[in-house]
């Protein structure tokens, strides 16, 4: 999700924090949650699992981002876990968002195969959850500047912008 303000995100933190199913999170089992300072020393820790399921659907989300003036993308859709694919088996063509955000592991041949880029635009991200994977996709995105009016221009593609995910640039 994407927003062109703090107080915006703010709102949708508080979102997610209503409808996130409250589950202990055991880190020897699901790993440590912890939030850092830029010298990577840790401030807290969550102690909510963060992987757990909103009670709310795909769509009731999408709602709530476009009434508070965001943009929605589903993430890693192709992963074999925690994704639109390990979860409904497919991406349905007519699906609630503004583009698809695919893995660092998704292959040309897959997305071609499976339609993702004829559905909704496609973007790519690292997928990070540790520091030295930040940076290991990219997703390039052509506009007049910068902000999200004109990133939403570019996901609709109007008059020359544009995004591409790094790896599928060429095809642009």
């Amino acid at each position: 999700v994407f927003f062109d303000d703090l107080p915006a995100l703010d709102l949708f933190q508080q979102w997610l924090d209503k409808w996130l199913i409250v589950v202990k999170n055991k880190p020897e089992y699901f790993g440590d949650q912890v939030w850092v300072d830029e010298y990577d020393n840790i401030l807290g820790e969550e102690d909510r699992l963060l992987i757990a399921s909103l009670d709310r659907s795909l769509d009731q989300s999408y709602d709530w981002v476009h009434q508070n003036g965001g943009v929605f993308i589903p993430a890693h859709i192709d992963r074999t876990a925690n994704s639109l694919v390990s979860q409904l088996g497919f991406v349905p063509p007519d699906v609630n968002a503004d583009a698809l955000e695919i893995s660092p592991l998704a292959k040309e041949e897959e997305v071609k195969m499976n339609g993702w880029d004829k559905i909704k635009p496609l973007i790519a991200g690292s997928d990070a959850h540790w520091p030295e994977r930040l940076g290991s996709e990219i997703t390039f995105v052509c506009m007049k500047n910068t902000g999200l009016v004109e990133f939403k221009k570019a996901l609709r593609r109007e008059k020359g912008r544009y995004v591409a995910p790094g790896k599928f640039e060429k095809n642009i």
